[in-house]
C-alpha cells in the first residue's frame, strides 16, 4: 500500500485550534491528531505483476496509510474531514 504524502499543510490547517492531552495534540473539531502527516492518494500494487491499482477516494482526502487484515483480503485507512475521522475498509478480492 502506497500513499502520496501532503508535504506542506496549509496555514489554515496549522492554525486550527488544538487541545494538549497527555503529550498529544488533538484537534477538537475532528477528535483526531493535530498537524499529522496525511496522504492525498492511496494505491495498491499486485505482486508479482507489479500492477498498480488506485483506490477510489472522496474529494480532497486526508488519509492515513492503512493496515492489512491477517489474511490480506481487506485493508483499512482513515480519512480526516472538517468534522471528524472516517474509517474506510477496502476489499482486495474485487
Amino acid at each position: 500500500m502506497q500513499g502520496q504524502p501532503i508535504r506542506y499543510p496549509s496555514i489554515a490547517e496549522l492554525a486550527q485550534p488544538m487541545l494538549r492531552i497527555a503529550g498529544m495534540r488533538i484537534n477538537p473539531k475532528t477528535n483526531g491528531l493535530h498537524n499529522s502527516v496525511f496522504n492525498s492518494s492511496l494505491s495498491l500494487r499486485k505482486i508479482p505483476e507489479g500492477t498498480e491499482i488506485k483506490v477510489d477516494l472522496p474529494p480532497n482526502p486526508k488519509l492515513t496509510l492503512g493496515r492489512w487484515s491477517p489474511d490480506a483480503t481487506h485493508f483499512t485507512f482513515t480519512n480526516t474531514t472538517n468534522t471528524g475521522v472516517e474509517l474506510w475498509i477496502g476489499d482486495t478480492r474485487r
